[in-house]
């Protein structure tokens, strides 16, 4: 699906910048998302998350929205990782 493909791209490129700060996603402690489709993203999202991610997981807060900051967005992350 191209939900869970472009939710996957955007976590191996927090995964990249996580790398050049000497951390990983495994570093995450907490997520939180805005999607603008909440109910049809998340189960998706979960599934990519735990796939890409190991336990223990992130404290995650999921919020939907009616608009992001890019127009044509879906959905944005904020991550907070330990170091």
């Amino acid at each position: 699906e191209r939900y869970a493909a472009g939710f996957e791209r955007a976590l191996d490129a927090i995964g990249r910048v996580l790398k050049e700060a000497g951390a990983s996603l495994d570093d995450v402690v907490d997520i939180t998302t805005y999607h603008t489709d909440l109910a049809r993203q998340l189960d998706t999202a979960v599934k990519v998350r735990m796939k890409k991610m190991n336990p223990p997981h992130p404290a995650w807060t999921a919020v939907g929205t009616t608009a992001l900051a890019m127009p044509d967005g879906q959905t944005e992350i904020r991550v907070i990782a330990k170091r």
